[in-house]
């Protein structure tokens, strides 16, 4: 079965505490790395992230929360859009297709 990336990735906001939880993402291609504002919240959560399709391991170092899974996540990115009117920033999943290489 396939894995919704989206599905998946908008559950994981919000097992984390939410957008108003998240100061910042990062990512690269098998993690994204979540610093929050409040680590207790996702802490509390662990488990239950760890169960989100596509997920396999959760790491709590170094003041990050890092999901990672298997290669493909490079198909499920995040967009970090902070709102024009100085409002709190908001986590957007969204789905890119990679480039092929010619």
């Amino acid at each position: 079965m396939a894995v919704d990336y989206k599905e998946s990735a908008a559950k994981i906001v919000e097992l984390v505490g939410g957008n108003d939880n998240i100061k910042s993402v990062t990512h690269c291609i098998t993690r994204v790395r979540f610093f929050l504002k409040d680590q207790e919240l996702a802490h509390n959560n662990t488990e239950a992230v760890s169960k989100v399709p596509g997920v396999i391991q959760v790491v709590e170092a170094g003041g990050q929360y890092q999901c990672a899974s298997a290669p493909p996540s490079r198909r499920c990115t995040t967009r970090w859009s902070p709102s024009p009117a100085r409002e709190p920033a908001r986590l957007t999943p969204t789905m890119t297709t990679p480039r092929r290489r010619r």
